[in-house]
């Protein structure tokens, strides 16, 4: 046992819908939501990003996690944002999605 205080190494928020999402471009706009509230989420703990990962659940329930690494450290919302609708560009989605999460791993304190 430890006398180190737990730090947590990630954050991360999904959310399921009540109507599966077809459109993409709504798709990209929750993702990009969900990233920008974990990047003032992070920035309000004085954290930094250090890579993004998205998830996407299909309809049948199908889940694939694609995850790319920021070039620095950051809480730019921006860039976080953008990174995000990358890592989602990346996905081959051909059915409805039910769940969309993203991830933010974190630097060390």
């Amino acid at each position: 046992m430890t006398a180190e205080p737990w730090v947590a190494k990630s954050k991360s928020r999904q959310v399921t819908f009540p109507t599966d999402l077809t459109d993409p471009i709504v798709v990209a706009n929750q993702v990009a939501s969900l990233a920008r509230e974990l990047c003032a989420e992070i920035t309000n703990d004085g954290r930094q990003a250090t890579h993004v990962a998205v998830t996407v659940r299909s309809q049948t329930f199908f889940t694939q996690v694609k995850s790319g690494k920021l070039q620095e450290a950051t809480t730019d919302v921006d860039i976080v944002e953008d990174a995000a609708r990358r890592i989602l560009a990346r996905f081959e989605i051909a059915k409805p999605v039910r769940l969309l999460g993203v991830k933010l791993d974190l630097a060390p304190l």
